[in-house]
């Protein structure tokens, strides 16, 4: 895709036969775009492009967008819409594709409507998973400006359930600049994610109790501050290994020469 602006933010995923989906963004005109690659390097002739969500279907911007494949080999893409012309007023968004390379479209699915001209902006850095039953797993920041000073959280839609989001961690130092979920060894979502504190960003790593990820029913564990990434930002990415051991992947902004830094929280699966 060779159109001006392309390929802010993508997002990777391995689709039918191992072959790799992409997602990722056009600037302008603001479009949500997908590459269903025909085989595992991307080299073939057969790699489909297609136009997911445009500008002219809403007045949106889609922005960092983040892709999955559910049981059936179909793409679900979370992404942020910016409202375009309306300040700060963001939304999270799920696309669900009606074919593997998303061809033949699929339904729009807004999860999160209601917060839309409120004090509430969503839908900051989404990440989504599917676990082995086919749930969805989607975390995400979330700002609200109502109290003095404004209170950031981590939001997260559970797997059992997409009816309404939990707010899986509240208080937050400052901003939600990126997260990460997948499925830990206990078959519940673990989330890993940077905010902002005191002028820097940290890591910081949350294991749900139970699938849905209910804080009323049980409290997630929470271990902040698993590393500092300076100013500059974390710009994390998340995997599981070896029976469920994460392995996360980040920006090190700490010293002049930045470097790429891998951290793997051994401890939180009960070690090692």
């Amino acid at each position: 895709d060779d159109r001006a602006g392309t390929g802010e933010t993508p997002d990777i995923a391995i689709g039918v036969g191992g072959n790799p989906v992409i997602a990722y963004t056009v600037a302008s005109p603001p479009i949500l775009a997908l590459v269903a690659c025909d085989d595992p390097l991307c080299e073939g002739a057969g790699d489909e492009y297609n136009d997911v969500w445009t500008a002219a279907e809403s007045a949106v911007y889609p922005q960092h967008p983040h892709v999955a494949i559910d049981r059936g080999g179909t793409p679900v893409i979370a992404f942020q819409d910016k409202h375009v012309g309306t300040g700060l007023d963001f939304a999270l968004f799920v696309y669900i594709c009606g074919d593997s390379a998303c061809v033949a479209g699929g339904p729009m699915v807004l999860q999160y409507t209601g917060r839309m001209g409120s004090n509430v902006n969503t839908g900051f850095h989404p990440s989504v998973t599917v676990d082995s039953e086919g749930g969805l797993a989607i975390v995400y920041g979330e700002i609200d400006f109502a109290p003095d000073p404004d209170v950031w959280s981590i939001q997260a839609y559970p797997l059992a359930s997409l009816s309404a989001p939990f707010t899986v961690k509240d208080a937050l130092p400052g901003p939600v600049r990126s997260t990460a979920v997948r499925i830990g060894a206990s078959g519940t979502p673990v989330i890993a994610y940077a905010v902002e504190d005191a002028g820097s960003q940290r890591i910081d790593y949350l294991v749900c109790e139970y699938r849905d990820c209910d804080p009323a029913a049980a409290a997630p564990v929470v271990f902040e501050g698993l590393d500092e990434c300076g100013a500059a930002g974390c710009g994390l990415s998340m995997a599981m290994v070896g029976g469920g051991l994460p392995v996360i992947a980040y920006h090190d902004g700490t010293t002049a020469s930045s470097t790429v830094n891998v951290h793997v929280p051994w401890w939180t699966v009960g070690g090692r």
